[in-house]
């Protein structure tokens, strides 16, 4: 295709070249008074637009003298007379026996260019280009040659040339009146969409009409610019400023190039950060803080590179004030910003929208969808599920599960992941019980889940029976619908439920819960209840990773004591933004927030990070398991 529309462009080159060719004015030689008298009995009839009529006498006319000098007008009427009678095909059959038989005809290039209008309704591109090119060398009739060229830009648009497309609207410019040229503008500001850069280059040797030239230009660089491509925009808006500076869009142009280099002109060194170091979150907010300080001290020391520095911000508590810290930021030029932990909907929604890189340091759901500059480093609900699933099933063949739930937003959002999560497994959930947040008998929802009658007391007798049951049980006698129950809620609450399953002879299961179990009160309080549970966590102190070791070395050699999983979580997503900030070819936000999603298996103190195309952190999870006094990694 991209041959045939080259081959085209330079046979109709040639042609415009050329000379066109002569036509002749109708001339009427003398003929037989019948003849003349048939002719004019059809014309009769053709203007009392008695059409049937009219076609049998005209039909008569060229049986009887075919080439008598009115052939050619005849064979137009006739071809009206089957456009008004609405047959098509007949009407472009005349037409193209008009332009075969008679090539030098007045009427030829309107047959010509009929015959390549019927193609176009019927789609037959190739015979349209064909056809043009004939009505091109043979005429020219201004309102025709635009007509054609015009046809042949929605040709082109068809087969998907936008290139050949522009090029011919380009010629269809040159020909047309005012209104024509503003329905041509609006049809090349379509095709801009289309073209790339070698494109461009390839038309700009073409174009010879500064008005369409000019708004080509402008709309090419507005579209890099609208696609985040700022260096090449704020070129091609100074080519455009420096060939059109009177252009009507040249002040526009200007701005925009202004808003560009703002934009770009980031600085390297400075590094934002957004945490709540007051209000009812301050401690979170001062534990990543000494992390993050940690990481740009030890990246400092190490990268050979000059010093980054981080402009800090308090977000307090209060949500109005988010969006003018960003905007603070944005002013310092800062290339990206860590952080916040709480507030993060509202910086996150304000960085995009000033197109800053921004790693959130939060759970909350949604926060990567708010657009590509949003990325988002930390222990999610999802991905506690998907560890805990498949260790459950892979490792210690966990196939129907229970699910012992808070009747709370936390334990609501868990117990419906793991259900699905488990199901999309092909694994069975075989029951699902809720209790308040406040209970601490949970003989209610247990007796459920296992099935065991409400109303049964534990008097001495029914004590023998559990007991006896539990022996069975142990045999293999008897058996729970369930091999493995899930339990998304605290340690203090964990402590509280495990014993209350064993005193239900509910103890042959397989205990699972979230981070949230990976406490030494757990162990403390219900050692003999929890043994064998398993949790899933961001961050093991006792792994044997090195990264890990290190980290929690450094932090306790500089603040005395231990990291837990916020530190670490901190400690890794800024030492992830100082390496992308400081890469030297880094050159503006847009390739800051292109190397942030190119990030893959970071070796930190959370194990290996890696970001999603929808900017979400993607990790393995530690998957911990009770075993006597302590917990042991399992992968």
């Amino acid at each position: 295709m991209k041959h045939t529309c080259r081959l085209l462009v330079l046979i109709i080159t040639v042609s415009l070249l050329a000379c066109a060719a002569p036509t002749i004015d109708p001339t009427l030689q003398s003929q037989p008074d019948a003849g003349r008298s048939v002719f004019e009995e059809a014309e009769a009839k053709f203007r009392q637009q008695s059409y049937k009529d009219a076609l049998k006498i005209y039909s008569q006319f060229l049986s009887r003298f075919p080439d008598s000098p009115p052939a050619d007008l005849v064979l137009k009427r006739i071809a009206t007379v089957h456009r008004h009678l609405g047959d098509q095909d007949a009407e472009l059959d005349a037409f193209r026996q008009l332009a075969a038989d008679f090539p030098d005809s007045p009427y030829a290039p309107t047959a010509n260019y009929e015959i390549m209008l019927a193609l176009h309704r019927k789609g037959k591109s190739q015979e349209v280009i064909l056809q043009a090119s004939t009505i091109i060398k043979r005429s020219d009739s201004k309102d025709l040659l635009f007509h054609t060229y015009a046809i042949l830009g929605e040709t082109y648009v068809s087969l998907g040339s936008p290139v050949d497309a522009v090029f011919f609207y380009n010629l269809a410019f040159s020909k047309a009146d005012s209104f024509q040229k503003e329905n041509i503008i609006k049809k090349l500001k379509d095709l801009v969409k289309l073209l790339n850069q070698n494109d461009v280059s390839e038309l700009s040797r073409h174009l010879e009409q500064d008005s369409v030239k000019s708004d080509l230009l402008y709309l090419i660089a507005f579209k890099e610019y609208e696609r985040e491509n700022y260096k090449k925009a704020k070129k091609e808006f100074l080519d455009f400023l420096e060939e059109f500076p009177r252009h009507k869009d040249a002040g526009q142009a200007k701005l925009l190039v202004q808003e560009i280099e703002q934009r770009t002109a980031f600085r390297h060194e400075l590094i934002g950060c957004m945490l709540p170091l007051s209000g009812p979150y301050e401690a979170l907010g001062n534990r990543a803080l000494k992390a993050i300080r940690l990481a740009l001290d030890r990246f400092n020391s190490l990268s050979g590179q000059p010093a980054l520095q981080l402009i800090i911000r308090d977000t307090g508590s209060d949500q109005r004030t988010i969006g003018s810290l960003v905007n603070d930021l944005d002013e310092r030029r800062v290339a990206l910003i860590i952080g916040p932990m709480v507030t993060s909907e509202t910086a996150a929604v304000e960085a995009q929208k000033r197109k800053i890189p921004i790693l959130t340091l939060t759970q909350k759901t949604g926060i990567p969808e708010i657009g590509e500059y949003v990325f988002r480093n930390f222990l999610t609900p999802d991905m506690l599920v998907e560890a805990l699933v498949a260790c459950a099933m892979d490792q210690f063949g966990a196939s129907r599960f229970a699910i012992l739930y808070p009747n709370d937003t936390y334990g609501k959002t868990f117990m419906e992941l793991f259900r699905t999560k488990a199901e999309y497994y092909g694994a069975d959930v075989v029951g699902i019980t809720s209790y308040e947040t406040d209970q601490t008998d949970f003989s209610l929802p247990i007796k459920l889940l296992a099935n065991i009658p409400v109303s049964k007391k534990v008097s001495a007798p029914h004590r023998k029976h559990l007991i006896d049951k539990a022996e069975q049980r142990k045999k293999g006698a008897v058996a729970l619908g369930f091999n493995a129950i899930f339990i998304p809620d605290d340690a203090s609450k964990a402590a509280l439920i495990a014993p209350q399953l064993a005193y239900w002879d509910v103890d042959q299961v397989l205990l699972i819960g979230t981070n949230l179990w990976h406490s030494e009160r757990l162990i403390t309080t219900s050692r003999d209840y929890v043994q064998d549970a398993i949790l899933a966590d961001v961050f093991y102190e006792h792994s044997v990773h090195e990264a890990v070791q290190d980290f929690i070395r450094s932090f306790e050699e500089l603040y005395g004591k231990r990291p837990g999983f916020i530190e670490g979580l901190a400690y890794d997503t800024a030492m992830i933004a100082f390496q992308t900030a400081s890469n030297p070819d880094v050159r503006s936000r847009k390739d800051i927030k292109a190397r942030l999603k190119e990030t893959r298996n970071f070796d930190g103190a959370t194990g290996h990070t890696s970001f999603k195309s929808n900017g979400d952190a993607q990790k393995k999870l530690y998957v911990l398991q009770i075993n006597g006094r302590n917990f042991v990694e399992l992968n």
